[in-house]
Protein backbone atom coordinates (compact mmCIF):
# COMPACT_ATOMS: atom_id res chain seq x y z
CA UNK A 1 0.00 0.00 0.00
CA UNK A 2 1.90 3.16 -1.28
CA UNK A 3 0.69 6.64 -0.26
CA UNK A 4 1.94 10.19 -0.77
CA UNK A 5 2.61 12.42 1.81
CA UNK A 6 0.84 15.18 0.72
CA UNK A 7 -2.03 15.37 3.12
CA UNK A 8 -3.99 17.96 1.39
CA UNK A 9 -4.07 16.25 -1.89
CA UNK A 10 -6.13 13.82 -2.38
CA UNK A 11 -5.20 13.42 -6.17
CA UNK A 12 -1.99 12.10 -5.29
CA UNK A 13 -3.94 8.83 -3.00
CA UNK A 14 -3.86 5.20 -4.79
CA UNK A 15 -6.32 3.14 -3.73
CA UNK A 16 -5.74 -0.74 -2.73
CA UNK A 17 -8.74 -3.16 -3.59
CA UNK A 18 -9.98 -5.31 -0.90
CA UNK A 19 -11.72 -8.00 -1.80
CA UNK A 20 -12.15 -11.40 -0.40
CA UNK A 21 -14.62 -13.92 -1.57
CA UNK A 22 -13.85 -14.09 -5.42
CA UNK A 23 -17.33 -15.69 -5.75
CA UNK A 24 -18.74 -12.71 -4.31
CA UNK A 25 -16.55 -10.31 -6.22
CA UNK A 26 -17.61 -12.34 -9.52
CA UNK A 27 -21.12 -11.52 -9.06
CA UNK A 28 -21.05 -8.07 -7.29
CA UNK A 29 -22.42 -6.46 -10.21
CA UNK A 30 -25.94 -8.08 -10.17
CA UNK A 31 -26.75 -8.58 -6.42
CA UNK A 32 -28.62 -6.25 -4.33
CA UNK A 33 -25.87 -3.57 -3.81
CA UNK A 34 -27.37 -2.16 -6.64
CA UNK A 35 -30.03 -0.33 -5.02
CA UNK A 36 -27.10 1.42 -2.93
CA UNK A 37 -26.75 5.22 -2.94
CA UNK A 38 -23.76 7.51 -2.32
CA UNK A 39 -23.43 10.42 -0.35
CA UNK A 40 -25.52 13.27 -2.13
CA UNK A 41 -25.51 12.00 -5.21
CA UNK A 42 -26.10 8.46 -7.39
CA UNK A 43 -22.87 6.36 -6.95
CA UNK A 44 -20.74 4.10 -9.19
CA UNK A 45 -20.77 0.51 -6.83
CA UNK A 46 -17.29 0.05 -8.45
CA UNK A 47 -16.24 3.03 -6.55
CA UNK A 48 -16.85 2.07 -3.15
CA UNK A 49 -14.43 3.11 -1.12
CA UNK A 50 -12.92 3.82 2.64
CA UNK A 51 -10.91 6.92 3.25
CA UNK A 52 -8.60 7.28 6.02
CA UNK A 53 -6.22 9.97 7.85
CA UNK A 54 -3.46 8.93 10.34
CA UNK A 55 -3.14 11.42 12.84
CA UNK A 56 -0.24 12.06 15.58
CA UNK A 57 -1.63 11.48 19.25
CA UNK A 58 -3.02 14.36 20.53
CA UNK A 59 -3.09 15.65 16.55
CA UNK A 60 -6.70 15.60 16.19
CA UNK A 61 -7.34 18.84 17.13
CA UNK A 62 -5.35 21.16 14.75
CA UNK A 63 -6.26 18.71 11.96
CA UNK A 64 -9.53 20.22 10.36
CA UNK A 65 -7.65 19.74 6.85
CA UNK A 66 -7.09 16.42 7.12
CA UNK A 67 -10.56 15.40 8.60
CA UNK A 68 -12.21 17.80 5.71
CA UNK A 69 -9.96 16.07 2.98
CA UNK A 70 -10.98 12.67 4.25
CA UNK A 71 -14.55 13.02 4.45
CA UNK A 72 -14.41 15.05 0.89
CA UNK A 73 -12.68 12.04 -0.15
CA UNK A 74 -15.28 9.34 0.38
CA UNK A 75 -18.30 11.29 -0.29
CA UNK A 76 -19.33 14.30 -2.84
CA UNK A 77 -20.44 17.31 -0.85
CA UNK A 78 -21.29 19.54 -3.54
CA UNK A 79 -24.89 18.90 -4.06
CA UNK A 80 -25.76 20.00 -0.54
CA UNK A 81 -27.92 22.86 -0.57
CA UNK A 82 -28.72 25.35 2.16
CA UNK A 83 -32.27 24.28 2.34
CA UNK A 84 -31.42 20.46 2.95
CA UNK A 85 -31.73 19.17 6.58
CA UNK A 86 -29.04 16.91 7.88
CA UNK A 87 -29.36 14.55 11.37
CA UNK A 88 -26.04 13.38 12.75
CA UNK A 89 -26.77 9.95 14.94
CA UNK A 90 -23.92 9.75 17.39
CA UNK A 91 -23.15 7.43 19.40
CA UNK A 92 -24.23 7.97 23.11
CA UNK A 93 -23.71 5.02 25.71
CA UNK A 94 -22.04 5.96 28.40
CA UNK A 95 -21.03 8.66 30.79
CA UNK A 96 -17.43 8.35 30.25
CA UNK A 97 -17.18 10.27 27.38
CA UNK A 98 -14.78 9.57 24.62
CA UNK A 99 -13.88 7.15 23.59
CA UNK A 100 -17.13 5.48 24.63
CA UNK A 101 -18.90 7.95 23.02
CA UNK A 102 -18.48 9.94 19.35
CA UNK A 103 -15.75 12.37 19.58
CA UNK A 104 -16.62 15.85 20.26
CA UNK A 105 -13.89 17.08 18.43
CA UNK A 106 -14.57 14.72 15.34
CA UNK A 107 -18.38 15.72 15.62
CA UNK A 108 -17.21 19.89 15.38
CA UNK A 109 -15.10 19.13 12.75
CA UNK A 110 -18.48 17.30 11.13
CA UNK A 111 -20.68 20.90 12.04
CA UNK A 112 -18.19 22.74 11.02
CA UNK A 113 -17.55 21.12 7.12
CA UNK A 114 -21.66 21.42 7.10
CA UNK A 115 -21.65 24.85 8.02
CA UNK A 116 -18.93 25.95 5.26
CA UNK A 117 -21.12 24.20 2.59
CA UNK A 118 -23.80 26.72 3.66
CA UNK A 119 -26.09 23.82 5.60
CA UNK A 120 -29.02 25.44 7.49
CA UNK A 121 -30.56 22.70 9.23
CA UNK A 122 -28.66 20.09 11.55
CA UNK A 123 -29.92 18.16 13.96
CA UNK A 124 -27.57 16.10 16.07
CA UNK A 125 -28.54 13.55 18.57
CA UNK A 126 -29.49 9.08 18.68
CA UNK A 127 -30.25 7.48 22.83
CA UNK A 128 -28.54 5.69 25.03
CA UNK A 129 -28.36 2.03 25.18
CA UNK A 130 -31.59 0.81 25.46
CA UNK A 131 -30.46 -1.15 29.28
CA UNK A 132 -29.28 2.46 30.58
CA UNK A 133 -33.08 3.98 28.85
CA UNK A 134 -34.82 1.47 31.10
CA UNK A 135 -32.65 2.43 34.40
CA UNK A 136 -34.94 5.66 34.04
CA UNK A 137 -38.33 5.18 34.60
CA UNK A 138 -39.02 8.67 34.05
CA UNK A 139 -38.10 8.64 30.63
CA UNK A 140 -41.18 9.12 28.56
CA UNK A 141 -40.44 5.91 26.69
CA UNK A 142 -39.44 3.90 29.59
CA UNK A 143 -42.78 4.57 30.89
CA UNK A 144 -44.30 3.36 28.26
CA UNK A 145 -42.43 0.46 27.12
CA UNK A 146 -42.81 -0.89 31.26
CA UNK A 147 -46.94 -0.13 30.87
CA UNK A 148 -47.07 -2.20 27.82
CA UNK A 149 -44.55 -4.90 29.02
CA UNK A 150 -46.91 -5.05 31.98
CA UNK A 151 -50.05 -5.59 29.87
CA UNK A 152 -47.93 -8.38 27.81
CA UNK A 153 -47.73 -11.29 30.61
CA UNK A 154 -45.37 -11.90 33.35
CA UNK A 155 -42.67 -13.29 30.79
CA UNK A 156 -42.42 -10.04 29.05
CA UNK A 157 -42.32 -8.03 32.09
CA UNK A 158 -39.64 -10.34 34.15
CA UNK A 159 -37.24 -9.75 30.68
CA UNK A 160 -37.63 -5.52 31.45
CA UNK A 161 -37.19 -6.28 35.42
CA UNK A 162 -33.89 -8.31 34.49
CA UNK A 163 -32.36 -5.66 32.60
CA UNK A 164 -33.24 -3.06 35.48
CA UNK A 165 -31.63 -4.88 38.10
CA UNK A 166 -28.46 -5.83 36.31
CA UNK A 167 -28.47 -1.74 35.30
CA UNK A 168 -29.27 -0.35 38.05
CA UNK A 169 -26.12 1.62 38.65
CA UNK A 170 -26.08 3.49 35.06
CA UNK A 171 -28.93 6.31 35.91
CA UNK A 172 -28.75 8.67 33.68
CA UNK A 173 -30.30 9.59 30.16
CA UNK A 174 -29.27 10.54 26.63
CA UNK A 175 -29.04 13.76 27.64
CA UNK A 176 -27.40 13.56 30.81
CA UNK A 177 -25.28 11.19 29.29
CA UNK A 178 -24.38 13.94 26.38
CA UNK A 179 -24.27 16.73 28.70
CA UNK A 180 -21.63 15.00 30.51
CA UNK A 181 -19.01 13.95 27.68
CA UNK A 182 -19.08 17.57 26.66
CA UNK A 183 -20.76 16.42 22.97
CA UNK A 184 -24.02 18.47 23.95
CA UNK A 185 -21.84 21.85 24.35
CA UNK A 186 -20.31 21.16 20.53
CA UNK A 187 -24.00 20.75 19.60
CA UNK A 188 -24.90 24.28 20.88
CA UNK A 189 -21.91 25.83 20.15
CA UNK A 190 -22.17 24.86 16.42
CA UNK A 191 -25.93 26.46 16.55
CA UNK A 192 -27.06 22.59 15.71
CA UNK A 193 -30.51 21.04 17.09
CA UNK A 194 -29.98 18.32 19.79
CA UNK A 195 -32.21 15.56 19.42
CA UNK A 196 -32.97 12.82 22.41
CA UNK A 197 -34.83 10.18 20.76
CA UNK A 198 -35.81 9.02 24.35
CA UNK A 199 -37.66 11.57 25.24
CA UNK A 200 -40.04 11.27 22.33
CA UNK A 201 -43.25 9.76 22.86
CA UNK A 202 -44.85 6.80 21.25
CA UNK A 203 -46.84 8.73 18.96
CA UNK A 204 -43.57 10.57 17.72
CA UNK A 205 -42.44 7.11 16.08
CA UNK A 206 -43.87 5.52 13.14
CA UNK A 207 -44.29 2.00 11.73
CA UNK A 208 -41.80 1.19 8.85
CA UNK A 209 -42.08 -2.23 6.94
CA UNK A 210 -38.72 -4.22 7.41
CA UNK A 211 -37.55 -7.53 5.58
CA UNK A 212 -35.93 -10.53 6.34
CA UNK A 213 -38.01 -12.27 8.17
CA UNK A 214 -36.44 -11.47 11.56
CA UNK A 215 -38.53 -9.09 13.20
CA UNK A 216 -41.84 -10.22 13.89
CA UNK A 217 -43.34 -6.94 12.62
CA UNK A 218 -42.77 -3.46 11.88
CA UNK A 219 -40.81 -1.33 13.59
CA UNK A 220 -40.94 2.16 14.84
CA UNK A 221 -38.70 5.09 13.98
CA UNK A 222 -38.62 8.84 14.27
CA UNK A 223 -41.46 10.98 12.58
CA UNK A 224 -39.17 13.75 11.91
CA UNK A 225 -36.86 11.28 9.85
CA UNK A 226 -38.93 12.28 7.52
CA UNK A 227 -38.46 16.12 7.07
CA UNK A 228 -34.71 14.62 6.92
CA UNK A 229 -32.41 15.14 4.06
CA UNK A 230 -29.60 13.14 4.64
CA UNK A 231 -28.35 11.09 7.70
CA UNK A 232 -24.69 11.17 8.84
CA UNK A 233 -23.61 8.57 11.27
CA UNK A 234 -20.85 8.93 13.41
CA UNK A 235 -19.91 5.76 15.95
CA UNK A 236 -17.72 5.23 18.43
CA UNK A 237 -14.32 3.27 18.62
CA UNK A 238 -15.52 0.37 20.99
CA UNK A 239 -15.80 -3.36 21.51
CA UNK A 240 -19.01 -3.92 23.43
CA UNK A 241 -18.65 -6.37 26.49
CA UNK A 242 -22.13 -7.98 25.12
CA UNK A 243 -22.31 -7.53 21.47
CA UNK A 244 -18.62 -7.32 19.52
CA UNK A 245 -17.35 -4.41 17.65
CA UNK A 246 -19.50 -1.51 17.77
CA UNK A 247 -20.21 -0.31 14.13
CA UNK A 248 -21.99 2.10 12.09
CA UNK A 249 -24.72 -0.55 11.76
CA UNK A 250 -25.18 -1.10 15.25
CA UNK A 251 -25.26 2.79 15.89
CA UNK A 252 -28.00 3.20 13.68
CA UNK A 253 -29.88 0.95 15.97
CA UNK A 254 -30.27 3.87 18.29
CA UNK A 255 -32.93 5.70 16.23
CA UNK A 256 -35.92 2.85 16.99
CA UNK A 257 -38.06 2.59 19.41
CA UNK A 258 -37.18 1.36 22.86
CA UNK A 259 -39.63 -1.86 22.70
CA UNK A 260 -38.48 -2.49 19.15
CA UNK A 261 -34.51 -2.57 20.94
CA UNK A 262 -35.93 -4.95 23.43
CA UNK A 263 -37.18 -7.10 21.10
CA UNK A 264 -33.82 -7.29 19.61
CA UNK A 265 -32.30 -8.47 22.53
CA UNK A 266 -35.06 -10.99 23.38
CA UNK A 267 -33.65 -13.57 21.21
CA UNK A 268 -29.86 -15.07 20.56
CA UNK A 269 -26.98 -12.86 19.78
CA UNK A 270 -27.57 -13.97 15.88
CA UNK A 271 -31.05 -12.96 15.94
CA UNK A 272 -29.91 -9.45 16.93
CA UNK A 273 -27.39 -8.96 14.76
CA UNK A 274 -29.71 -9.99 11.82
CA UNK A 275 -32.38 -7.99 13.14
CA UNK A 276 -30.04 -4.99 13.45
CA UNK A 277 -28.47 -5.32 9.64
CA UNK A 278 -32.52 -5.87 8.60
CA UNK A 279 -33.35 -2.33 10.52
CA UNK A 280 -30.57 -0.36 8.69
CA UNK A 281 -32.18 -1.40 5.23
CA UNK A 282 -35.54 -0.17 5.63
CA UNK A 283 -35.84 2.31 3.32
CA UNK A 284 -36.21 5.73 5.40
CA UNK A 285 -32.96 4.78 6.74
CA UNK A 286 -30.80 3.20 3.88
CA UNK A 287 -32.11 6.11 1.28
CA UNK A 288 -30.31 8.94 3.02
CA UNK A 289 -27.74 7.34 4.88
CA UNK A 290 -25.02 9.20 2.81
CA UNK A 291 -21.72 8.91 4.94
CA UNK A 292 -20.28 7.51 8.38
CA UNK A 293 -17.23 8.32 9.94
CA UNK A 294 -15.36 7.31 13.13
CA UNK A 295 -12.34 8.86 14.85
CA UNK A 296 -10.32 6.01 16.16
CA UNK A 297 -7.86 8.20 18.31
CA UNK A 298 -8.61 5.69 20.94
CA UNK A 299 -10.23 2.64 21.10
CA UNK A 300 -12.00 0.70 24.13
CA UNK A 301 -10.80 -2.47 22.99
CA UNK A 302 -12.86 -4.61 25.89
CA UNK A 303 -15.37 -4.62 27.84
CA UNK A 304 -16.99 -1.24 26.75
CA UNK A 305 -18.90 0.75 26.52
CA UNK A 306 -18.65 2.00 30.60
CA UNK A 307 -15.29 0.48 31.19
CA UNK A 308 -12.39 -1.33 29.35
CA UNK A 309 -9.12 -0.95 28.05
CA UNK A 310 -8.76 2.28 26.25
CA UNK A 311 -5.86 2.18 23.85
CA UNK A 312 -4.40 5.16 22.21
CA UNK A 313 -1.74 4.48 19.90
CA UNK A 314 0.96 6.25 18.42
CA UNK A 315 -1.06 7.45 15.56
CA UNK A 316 -4.88 7.24 15.32
CA UNK A 317 -6.90 6.74 12.53
CA UNK A 318 -10.04 8.96 11.11
CA UNK A 319 -11.78 6.79 8.99
CA UNK A 320 -15.03 7.28 6.73
CA UNK A 321 -17.07 5.74 3.58
CA UNK A 322 -20.94 6.49 2.07
CA UNK A 323 -20.83 2.23 2.45
CA UNK A 324 -21.68 1.22 5.57
CA UNK A 325 -20.28 -1.65 5.05
CA UNK A 326 -16.80 -1.07 4.49
CA UNK A 327 -16.48 1.30 7.40
CA UNK A 328 -17.81 -1.46 9.25
CA UNK A 329 -15.09 -3.54 8.39
CA UNK A 330 -12.22 -0.91 9.02
CA UNK A 331 -14.28 0.02 11.99
CA UNK A 332 -13.33 -3.94 12.84
CA UNK A 333 -10.04 -4.07 11.49
CA UNK A 334 -8.93 -1.23 13.59
CA UNK A 335 -10.21 -2.12 16.69
CA UNK A 336 -9.00 -5.83 16.37
CA UNK A 337 -5.46 -4.39 15.28
CA UNK A 338 -5.32 -2.12 18.67
CA UNK A 339 -5.63 -5.73 20.71
CA UNK A 340 -2.56 -6.52 20.98
CA UNK A 341 -2.78 -8.14 24.35
CA UNK A 342 -5.47 -10.37 22.79
CA UNK A 343 -4.58 -10.22 19.10
CA UNK A 344 -7.21 -12.79 18.52
CA UNK A 345 -7.19 -13.41 14.78
CA UNK A 346 -10.40 -12.87 13.60
CA UNK A 347 -11.80 -13.30 10.09
CA UNK A 348 -13.65 -9.65 10.69
CA UNK A 349 -15.81 -10.56 7.55
CA UNK A 350 -17.09 -13.34 9.57
CA UNK A 351 -18.65 -11.28 12.38
CA UNK A 352 -22.24 -11.98 12.25
CA UNK A 353 -23.74 -8.47 11.68
CA UNK A 354 -20.99 -7.96 8.64
CA UNK A 355 -21.36 -11.92 7.47
CA UNK A 356 -25.38 -11.41 7.47
CA UNK A 357 -24.71 -7.63 5.86
CA UNK A 358 -22.65 -9.27 3.16
CA UNK A 359 -24.94 -12.39 2.59
CA UNK A 360 -27.91 -10.22 1.81
CA UNK A 361 -26.37 -7.22 0.03
CA UNK A 362 -23.83 -9.42 -1.95
CA UNK A 363 -21.25 -7.26 -2.59
CA UNK A 364 -18.14 -6.77 0.30
CA UNK A 365 -15.93 -5.37 -2.61
CA UNK A 366 -14.36 -1.87 -1.83
CA UNK A 367 -11.23 0.30 -2.11
CA UNK A 368 -8.90 1.13 0.62
CA UNK A 369 -7.84 5.11 0.30
CA UNK A 370 -5.33 6.44 3.01
CA UNK A 371 -5.40 10.31 2.54
CA UNK A 372 -1.91 10.73 4.00
CA UNK A 373 0.88 8.18 4.33
CA UNK A 374 1.18 6.24 7.57
CA UNK A 375 3.80 7.74 8.97
CA UNK A 376 5.20 4.33 10.47
CA UNK A 377 2.22 3.41 12.20
CA UNK A 378 2.78 0.23 13.82
CA UNK A 379 -0.61 -0.88 13.46
CA UNK A 380 -1.17 -0.75 9.75
CA UNK A 381 -0.04 -4.58 8.87
CA UNK A 382 -2.55 -5.87 11.12
CA UNK A 383 -5.11 -4.00 9.51
CA UNK A 384 -3.81 -5.21 6.40
CA UNK A 385 -4.43 -8.46 7.59
CA UNK A 386 -7.47 -8.05 8.89
CA UNK A 387 -8.86 -6.57 6.02
CA UNK A 388 -7.23 -9.12 3.47
CA UNK A 389 -5.35 -6.48 1.42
Amino acid sequence: MKAKTDINSIDHVEAKKVNRREFLRLFAGVVAAAGYTSIFQGCDTSTRKVCSAWIPQGGLANSYSLFKSTVESATDLSALKKTDSIFIKIAIDSSTGYPACTDPVALGFMLRLLKDKGVQKVYVGGQTEMNRAFSLVNTVQSQEVLAKASAAGSKFMQMVFNILETDQIRQHTTRTYCTESGLLDVINGAGAVPVFVDELSFSEFKAVTVSGGNWASSIYIPKFLSDITHIVSMPASVEDSVFGIYSGLINMTGLLRNDCRLAMKLGSVDDYFRMCVDANLVSDIESKLRLTVTSGMSILTTSGADQGTDVEPDYGLLYASDYILAHDLMAAAWVEANRAEINTGADIYALPALDYYIDKNGSEDFSWKQINADAGSATINLVKNYLKV
